[in-house]
């Protein structure tokens, strides 16, 4: 049973009620400025079971991605393993397997971040063919980690792409990029927006959805310094 020690909450203007499981195991539940703690609890505790599997899933993914010999990393889609061995003078090394130079093993997390920053290009190169692909105005593209989103577009600034996408598959990763040159276009996540979105990707709500479950990559990674 869940009491007001596990919740946040935090009253906004939506409708909806929205809540996502934190680092902390508390969740934070986003509702409607009518909606009280004790409607909160009566909710949570009626679908009590399935949040629980939200929570413990998260924690499973979050000692998942401690680094250790033979752990499995995602990389564009797929489940890479890492083996520690002696590579030297090379800090890592992809081959078939993320080898990590077993002297610099504390540094493990820091180096695997820079395995992904070493791939920027593929989506630098994947954003420019579909933009050639599907005739898109020719835009500035960089990469960067960001906490919070996968992507953005500004005119001003181009269009950004988190690195931490080149942990997903190669479908979502171009549900990403097609999203922010649909925003060229249409500025906001109007409804027009996402039926031009959807004639270049009819099945993008899938691609979403891997997004919005796959989320907790964002902090794992920011959070490597």
């Amino acid at each position: 049973m869940f009491d007001s020690k596990d919740i946040i909450l935090i009253h906004t203007h939506h409708k909806l009620v929205k809540f996502r499981i934190l680092d902390s195991g508390k969740i934070e539940i986003r509702a409607p400025r009518d909606m009280e703690m004790p409607e909160v609890i009566t909710m949570l505790n009626s679908h009590q079971r399935m949040i629980q599997n939200r929570i413990k899933l998260r924690s499973s993914r979050l000692y998942d991605f401690n680094i250790q010999d033979g752990s499995q990393i995602p990389f564009q889609g797929k489940d890479l393993k890492i083996q520690f061995a002696d590579i030297s003078p090379l800090a890592w090394k992809l081959d078939n397997e993320l080898l990590i130079n077993s002297k610099l093993q504390r540094l493990s997390p820091r180096l695997v971040k820079d395995f992904y920053n070493h791939h920027d290009i593929l989506l630098k190169q994947r954003a420019k063919e579909l933009g050639d692909l599907h005739g898109f105005p020719p835009v500035f593209i960089y990469t960067k980690w960001y906490k919070s989103r996968w992507g953005s577009y500004s005119k001003k600034h181009g269009m950004a792409l988190n690195l931490a996408l080149i942990m997903a598959p190669q479908c979502v990763i171009d549900y990403v990029i097609i999203h922010e040159y649909c925003h060229i276009k249409h500025p906001n996540h109007s409804k027009t927006f996402w039926q031009h979105l959807a004639e270049y990707l009819p099945d993008y709500q899938k691609q979403k959805n891997w997004l919005k479950s796959n989320a907790y990559l964002l902090n794992l990674i920011f959070n490597i310094q």
